[in-house]
């Protein structure tokens, strides 16, 4: 009755240990879909790609590949051509567990990773002479 008991408790840390896994994983494709994201956004933004309806399904079909081949289970894009908004759109899912679908509007948790586009603004201003990096 005993050892029984012990399969139960193992059983439910099991469990734990496999849940912090999943959410490890969502984290980490969310993070992955973010940094998609933002490179997406500042290619179609440079090349002006989005002009157009017959434009505008190629950029879902490649989104909707590139989603499906890197594994992102949602993302929201905004596309921009001279400061104004020419395509927003939500893909996929903001939450897998209850199946949300995600919109322009929706909010993502991004941990530490502006802390890299941070440090590399302040890079570009350090080599523009703007900023120095020395010590106050």
């Amino acid at each position: 009755m005993l050892l029984g008991g012990n399969r139960r408790i193992r059983l439910a840390v099991g469990s734990s240990a496999q849940d912090e896994l999943h959410q490890e994983r969502r984290d980490r494709a969310q993070k992955r879909g973010i940094v998609w994201l933002i490179c997406l956004c500042l290619t179609l933004a440079v090349s002006g790609a989005a002009a157009g309806q017959a434009r505008a399904d190629e950029i879902d079909e490649y989104v909707m590949e590139q989603m499906r081949r890197q594994h992102i289970p949602g993302l929201s894009l905004a596309v921009l051509k001279d400061g104004k908004p020419v395509k927003l759109k939500g893909y996929g899912v903001a939450n897998l567990e209850l199946n949300v679908p995600t919109t322009p509007e929706t909010v993502y948790k991004i941990g530490s990773l502006s802390k890299q586009f941070i440090a590399a603004g302040i890079m570009l201003l350090n080599k523009e002479g703007r900023i120095g990096l020395g010590a106050c």
